[in-house]
Parts: C-alpha cells; structure tokens; sequence
C-alpha cells in the first residue's frame, strides 16, 4: 500500500531550483493533495475500525446464544473474548486494519515532508536571492589583471 504513491511522493517532493517560481506557485496544491490522501486514508482506516467493532459484536451475541457451536460448555467474558480473538474473520480483518494504519502513517509523513519542503523552498530562494547560482563576478581591476595573465600565457 505505501509503494503505491513512492514515484508520486518523490516527484512532489523534489525541487528544481530552476523553476522556483513553479514550485512556490503549487507548493499549496501540492501539500493539499497529500492532506486529502492522508484524510482519506484516515477515513477508511476508520470505517475498517468499525467494521470490526460491529463484526466483534455479532460474533459475541451469536457465541452467547448458542456457546456449544463455538465449543464453549462454560461462558464467561474470558472465553467469549478468546472465541472472538481466534476468528479467522476477525484475524483477517485484523490485518486490513493494520494494512490502512500503515497507510496513515506513511501519508502522514508524506504530509510532514512536504511541509519541510516549504522550508527547503525558503532555503533555496534565500540562497537564489544571495547569488548562489549566479556566475561569479569579477571586480574589473581583477579582470584586467586576469587578462593580462592570460595573455603572457598565450605568449609563452
């Protein structure tokens, strides 16, 4: 479930510090995309939560009307919940749930991450605006001594 959005994920999260005026203008439809999966995963993992809830309760009120089909002679809050615990539905139901937190959490550190990338989107324009990109620059006394050099090289 988490491979599903890696391509996705480390696409949005890259910078091209060659269009910083694209990625500052979607950073906002960026991170939006991401807190919508993750509301959206959350959502599911909720009603899976449910599901087994309603599930769980089916099976205690059938265990406590017929404890014999469930091979209980003797019914107690112990033994309903180890009949519960063993169902092989419960058991599979188990694992989907546990399959949609996964999903939670790596969207929710996807999120996380393109909030840094705001960060890093400010790193990279102060560093823009400070000239790091830029091809250096030479006083002219610097050039001309530069030059010269330059010259005598040829010369030699």
């Amino acid at each position: 479930m988490g491979n599903q959005y890696k391509s996705e994920y480390e696409e949005d999260l890259s910078i091209d510090k060659d269009a910083l005026d694209k990625e500052l203008v979607t950073y906002s439809e960026v991170f939006m995309k991401w807190s919508e999966y993750l509301a959206e995963a959350m959502a599911e993992r909720d009603d899976k939560r449910s599901e087994i809830e309603i599930k769980k309760a089916q099976l205690d009120k059938e265990i406590r009307v017929a404890p014999k089909d469930f091979g209980l002679e003797k019914v107690t809050e112990s033994a309903i919940s180890n009949v519960i615990t063993e169902n092989e539905k419960i058991q599979e139901l188990n694992k989907e749930y546990a399959e949609f937190v996964k999903r939670v959490n790596i969207l929710s550190a996807a999120r996380d991450a393109m909030n840094h990338k705001r960060r890093m989107l400010e790193k990279v324009v102060e560093l823009f605006l400070a000239g790091y990109w830029s091809d250096p620059k030479l006083r002219k006394e610097s050039k001309n001594e530069l030059d010269m050099k330059m010259r005598r090289r040829r010369k030699i």
